[in-house]
């Protein structure tokens, strides 16, 4: 599958089952988009500290009941995000296929909702 004006293709082992699987448990699209993406590409340890660590530098605050918690930026942030800002936080190896997904869930999160 190619998506326009991102270049290349989600044709990897296992990246389109995952990311089929993933929208299937997600409500939300960019999240499913990004946890496919992160789970088929490291281990989950690691995907559990660079999520943690780019949350916490980058991403939006709100209150939880838990305490304070923060989300991972917005497509829209990522696809702003340098080159070097993905090295930063260790993200410099899935930075095209993160930059796809925001192009994506930016451009499919009003319908996506609306699908059955």
């Amino acid at each position: 599958m190619i998506v326009p004006d991102a270049g290349h293709t989600y044709d990897e082992p296992g990246i389109l089952a995952a990311l089929l699987e993933a929208t299937d448990r997600s409500g939300d699209l960019w999240d499913a988009l990004l946890g496919a993406i992160l789970r088929c590409t490291m281990q989950l340890e690691h995907v559990r500290v660079l999520y943690r660590d780019t949350a916490k530098g980058l991403g939006k605050g709100y209150d939880a009941p838990a305490g304070r918690a923060r989300l991972f930026p917005s497509p829209t942030m990522v696809l702003q995000l340098s080159a070097d800002v993905f090295e930063v936080y260790g993200l410099s190896h899935v930075r095209d296929h993160l930059r796809t997904a925001a192009w994506v869930a930016r451009e499919l999160e009003s319908r996506w909702r609306t699908v059955p």
